[in-house]
């Protein structure tokens, strides 16, 4: 694989993984962890029956009060399956974004959170919530899975859904690189510029 950094969103040039029949399932949170985050209600939402806990392997990654949420973990028997990073660097993000199938980020309050563009720029589903500026770029059911902040059940159901339909998720990760590719890519920066330049200056 091969990545061009613009600031701070990696664009991998080749396709990542692909989906087998049992194969793991690696499902992504990274950000602060934090109850305006939604971590609690993710946390309970993977307690919940349905989910192939054999091979699914979750990720929480951020600063915060890791120690109260790992307690949380073991005290809804989630810990053998979810795992707590802490703070990594913009490397390691990377690593663990490369690596994932899923970003979840069940949030309560947002802007346009980095890390979805970091998740579409990588072709990795994205089950979120909608809310701040991102129904303004994304669309349930096209490159996006929402789920309402505190619908524990609906994050489950989400997560779900994406994991047992490998068809559904590709075309989550298709369309979410093509949207990448149109509205926030390298490419796409350059041609803004360049068009920017011609027409101030007659040359691109």
């Amino acid at each position: 694989q091969v990545e061009i950094i613009f600031n701070g969103v990696p664009e991998p040039v080749e396709t990542r993984r692909k989906h087998g029949a049992g194969a793991t399932q690696r499902i992504l949170f990274l950000g602060n962890l934090s109850e305006r985050k939604g971590v609690s209600d993710l946390l309970q939402a993977l307690a919940l029956p349905g989910f192939d806990t054999a091979r699914l392997e979750v990720v929480l990654a951020g600063g915060g009060n890791v120690e109260a949420y790992e307690a949380k973990a073991r005290a809804l028997h989630v810990h053998g399956f979810v795992h707590f990073e802490g703070w990594v660097d913009q490397h390691e993000a990377a690593r663990l974004m490369a690596c994932a199938d899923v970003l979840v980020l069940p949030s309560y309050d947002e802007g346009l959170p980095l890390v979805i563009l970091e998740a579409l720029a990588n072709g990795v589903t994205v089950v979120c919530s909608p809310v701040g500026e991102i129904p303004s770029v994304l669309t349930d059911g096209v490159n996006a899975c929402f789920v309402q902040p505190g619908n524990v059940k609906g994050i489950a159901a989400s997560l779900q859904r994406v994991l047992k339909h490998p068809d559904l998720m590709e075309s989550f990760e298709r369309s979410g690189r093509s949207l990448y590719e149109e509205n926030f890519s390298l490419a796409r920066f350059f041609g803004t510029v360049a068009r920017i330049h011609r027409r101030y200056f007659g040359v691109a």
